[in-house]
């Protein structure tokens, strides 16, 4: 979205160059172009805790390097961005898209503004960065599509994290497992010690949707899992099926 706003900015400094060598009989002293200046907006669901704390350092980092730029921090609140996700489609269907956005790289970027023409390249700022050969290559496949880049990375985490009480494990002479079936093995001994074995929060959809991914990933593997994205792995094969088997287990 940003590259309109630099594009706009470098065509400024170039005519004011033109016009300057046109009406000059000799070429005069230049000052460095100004910075860009303005309002920015960013639009984001980073609202609670140490979200917000990590936007508002970012923005500590920001601010003195482009002092002219006002940060517009536009957040909406909500796990996983649901209520923002709807307020940014209004928002981009009526024509009013913020300067910048935060959004899950990859498909929920592409296959939504992407491809309704709503997005502008963020190549460039790759290219001038020399970030291509920085970031993992299997990122920068997530972030393009068309042979372009659409978006910047902010953080990198994994979602399929689990933790347990290990004092609870040795109490009831269990080990971490490593599999699903020891995982189902561990929680019906903790159950029959009187014990919950898993604890899920219930604010949202999204957090089954995490347990789920976490799933399919142990059921088809990582290859297989990929395919799900690409049309090589069929939704309707046992893979998924088991995995959905799986988190009625998780659920009960």
């Amino acid at each position: 979205m940003k590259q309109r706003f630099f594009a706009a900015l470098v065509t400024i400094v170039v005519l004011a160059s033109l016009v300057a060598a046109c009406g000059a009989p000799a070429p005069q002293p230049t000052e460095e172009p100004a910075g860009p200046a303005g309002e920015v907006e960013i639009f984001s669901w980073w609202t609670a805790g140490g979200e917000a704390e990590g936007l508002e350092a970012m923005y500590k980092v920001f601010s003195p390097r482009y002092p002219d730029l006002e940060i517009i921090n536009a957040t909406v609140a909500g796990g996983a961005g649901m209520e923002a996700k709807a307020v940014l489609a209004t928002r981009m269907q009526a024509g009013d898209p913020p300067d910048s956005f935060q959004v899950h790289a990859g498909h929920e970027l592409i296959d939504s503004w992407v491809v309704a023409d709503k997005m502008e390249p963020v190549t460039f700022v790759f290219e001038e960065n020399d970030w291509l050969g920085v970031y993992p290559p299997g990122v920068i496949e997530i972030l393009s599509s068309g042979g372009d880049i659409w978006s910047v990375p902010v953080n990198i985490h994994r979602s399929n994290v689990l933790w347990y009480n290990k004092q609870v494990f040795e109490d009831n002479g269990l080990t971490a497992p490593a599999s699903l079936d020891e995982f189902f093995d561990a929680a019906d001994t903790l159950m029959a010690a009187g014990v919950t074995p898993l604890a899920v929060g219930d604010s949202g959809v999204w957090v089954d949707l995490h347990v789920f991914e976490s799933l399919l990933l142990a059921e088809l593997g990582p290859d297989a899992y990929r395919g799900l994205w690409d049309g090589s792995t069929d939704w309707n094969g046992s893979g998924v099926t088991a995995a959905l088997e799986d988190l009625a287990s998780v659920m009960e």
